[in-house]
């Protein structure tokens, strides 16, 4: 009895694994702490093709400013294209009655790969730049308790 006990622990593991979400950063003109801006959530995975996911985070921009974003993150129906629309606030930075919104739009050559290209336009950025996603450092991850 115990052995089957065993053997059913052993086929649930791999599902747990499946279920977990993965880190998404995405660096916006050389990304935080090379002049840009990167977006951070915790909790997104890339969507099936022709659907949307829900990107919820921060985005560490200048030195020390943190700014709460959300959006939405769908990826095209021939899965060439991440398309992100982002909108951040931060009352000391962002007036809280107009938050800033981002238009991310990252491209592979493929439907399937890595993301080779993309650019971000709005108010992080201050105009159009490029886009990439990037390994989420530890760094990167910490959101701390104060902050601009």
């Amino acid at each position: 009895m115990h052995r089957l006990k065993a053997l059913l622990l052993l086929a649930l593991l791999p599902t747990y694994g499946f279920a977990t979400e993965s880190h998404s950063c995405i660096a916006a003109d050389g990304g935080f702490g090379h002049g840009g801006t990167t977006y951070v959530a915790p909790n997104f995975s890339i969507p099936a093709v022709g659907t949307c996911a829900s990107w919820q985070g921060w985005s560490k921009t200048a030195n020390t400013v943190i700014v709460f974003t959300h959006g939405m993150g769908c990826l095209s129906s021939n899965g060439k294209v991440l398309t992100f629309g982002m909108t951040s606030y931060n009352p000391n930075w962002i007036p809280s009655n107009s938050p800033g919104s981002d238009y991310i739009v990252l491209e592979r050559s493929e439907d399937s790969g890595p993301f080779t290209s993309g650019s971000d336009t709005g108010d992080l950025v201050f105009g159009i730049s490029t886009a990439k996603f990037i390994t989420c450092t530890s760094a990167l991850l910490e959101l701390p308790s104060s902050h601009d």
